[in-house]
């Protein structure tokens, strides 16, 4: 989030260094059997629903004591579960050790003995009442209804989901192998973490599945926005071309020059979903205005993109610089976050005006569509190589073909006024036309 250079960055890291207060906790939980949210009111944000206990939890049994001794004790001999020396903070552990040191004993221990020496061992270190709570008994007793077990594992705070779910599927397998291994009386067994950790990969992790749902439709729904606009499948099918190759360098561009080094994030996340929309504007532009180039009488490829990027290449420019700019001030931001998104999505931009000029119109010079000027009397051809039959395409046909068969009646019903009176017929002025 800081830059090494910054001194929140150099303060944060000697606290965690030295008080361990930002690191992040990972949790073994004993005891439940989830949540009951059934008759919830979404709309109130404290209604968090109801814990159900799991009643056969039992840690006086020997063999569930056993199999919570091992669960403090094995974890941290896995590399794979990154727990760090001397940060494993278990209630059964510390009990274990002062019976040792107190009773000359160790668990596991008779059910009776149990339940009579574990009060003693609450008095003198009060702390760990924070790691279980007790119900009553039938006879009077009473039994631990959940127990937690706290282990420092070593994450980088800002570290991607895939670092993440390295240790957090390692964990699940620690999980799973601790509860085959339980007897009955301490199953049901979870975990879960105190920063949050867990649900930052879930984010992460759905931000990327949804870049690789976002960016074909959105290319899709492109592609049929400028196939309606301009009525030709070969731009349609050009222009998305160029959608696509421009995502591609970018994507590359960003890996060579380790912008993507620990791979998708947030911030690429999202700037890759709005990438496509973005790269449009420009695309789009061109497309539609290379297509209009027929109606202004030129019938060459040459002509028609002359007058495309003649008619609309400044606007497209301006339009990206000014895109492009609006975001260029988050480069001097202090937070790292918005700096990196303003590299991210300047670079797309720059990227795509250049794939906008340096592919797309070589593309549309060599492969566009070329049409003839529709003839006075509504004959000719629009398009050459392929006409899309849209009703709007139709109607304004017809609107256009009605209005010069209007004119040439008027015309020819005008000089035939005259020369019934006698008057010459002068050719139509610029300022009468």
């Amino acid at each position: 989030m800081w830059p090494s250079w910054h001194f929140i960055f150099k303060w944060l890291t000697l606290r965690d260094l030295h008080f361990l207060r930002d690191t992040p906790h990972l949790l073994l939980l004993w005891g439940t059997r989830g949540l009951d949210d059934s008759g919830c009111d979404v709309w109130d944000d404290m209604d968090l629903g109801r814990v159900v206990y799991d009643d056969s939890f039992d840690a006086a049994d020997p063999a569930a004591q056993a199999a919570l001794l091992r669960a403090c004790t094995e974890p941290p001999l896995n590399e794979a579960l990154a727990v760090l020396p001397q940060q494993t903070q278990c209630l059964m552990l510390a009990f274990d050790t002062w019976l040792r040191d107190a009773r000359n004993a160790s668990l596991p221990l008779p059910r009776a003995q149990f339940n009579a020496w574990l009060p003693p061992f609450l008095e003198e270190q009060p702390s760990w009442l924070a790691a279980l709570s007790v119900a009553a008994t039938a006879d009077g007793g009473f039994r631990i209804r959940h127990l937690v077990a706290s282990f420092v594992i070593a994450i980088e705070p800002h570290a991607p989901a895939s670092t993440r779910r390295t240790t957090y599927d390692a964990w699940q397998a620690e999980v799973r192998r601790l509860t085959d291994e339980a007897p009955p009386t301490a199953q049901h067994l979870v975990q879960t973490d105190d920063k949050l950790r867990w649900m930052t990969m879930a984010v992460q992790e759905m931000l990327v599945a949804a870049v690789r749902t976002v960016v074909p439709v959105s290319v899709i729904v492109g592609f049929c926005f400028v196939l309606i606009a301009t009525r030709s499948l070969t731009i349609a099918s050009l222009s998305s071309l160029s959608i696509v190759m421009t995502v591609v360098g970018w994507v590359g561009t960003a890996v060579a020059s380790g912008m993507l080094n620990q791979g998708l994030g947030m911030v690429e996340s999202v700037v890759l979903m709005v990438s496509v929309g973005l790269m449009l504007d420009p695309m789009s532009h061109i497309c539609f205005a290379y297509s209009e180039a027929k109606l202004q009488g030129h019938t060459t490829r040459e002509a028609q993109l002359r007058y495309a990027l003649s008619t609309i290449g400044i606007s497209v420019l301006a339009g990206s610089a000014s895109t492009a700019l609006s975001c260029a001030v988050l480069f001097f931001a202090t937070i790292v976050l918005f700096s990196r998104f303003a590299a991210l999505f300047c670079s797309l931009m720059a990227l795509a005006l250049i794939y906008a000029l340096a592919f797309l119109s070589p593309l549309l010079l060599l492969l566009g569509p070329v049409g003839d000027v529709p003839a006075a009397g509504g004959g000719g051809r629009r398009l050459s190589f392929w006409r899309w039959p849209l009703p709007i395409g139709r109607r304004r046909a017809t609107a256009r073909r009605s209005l010069r068969e209007e004119d040439s009646a008027a015309e020819a019903a005008a000089e035939l006024e005259m020369q019934r009176g006698g008057m010459a017929v002068l050719p139509p002025s610029s300022s009468d036309s």
